[in-house]
């Protein structure tokens, strides 16, 4: 909620000098406070948040998907369980960086974005 002061002048502190935003007429101090929206109106609100964006990436040959941000190796670990993948948290998990596989630790985090290679490998695999 905002006001600007030519309005304030000319209509006076009582007058329907409040602007909300997200509304289409400015308003009087009564009208904003009496009509707070109803937790309706924010429930409606939040189910137009669209949800987070998820990026396609390539775990041991088979795409999962992670949202966009950064995530802990124990994070995709688990994401890529849950979407179906033969892994747990357990195995050791690696990201391609050039020709190589950098190790990835539970708590170290990543960056998630197109065309990175993930390689899960169970702890007693010597490969």
């Amino acid at each position: 909620m905002y006001t600007i002061l030519p309005r304030l002048q000319a209509e006076g502190p009582l007058g329907a000098v409040r602007w909300r935003c997200g509304h289409r007429a400015w308003q009087t101090l009564t009208d904003v406070l009496v009509n707070g929206d109803g937790i309706e109106v924010w429930q409606r609100r939040d189910a137009r948040t669209p949800p987070p964006r998820t990026i396609p990436v390539s775990i041991n040959n088979q795409t999962v998907q992670l949202p966009e941000r950064e995530m802990t190796g124990l994070e995709i670990k688990q994401a890529a369980a849950a979407q179906g993948l033969p892994i747990d948290t357990g195995f050791q998990l690696s990201v391609k960086h050039g020709h190589r596989y950098n190790i990835v630790g539970d708590t170290d985090t990543v960056g998630i974005h197109r065309n990175l290679e993930f390689l899960a490998v169970p702890p007693d695999d010597n490969s």
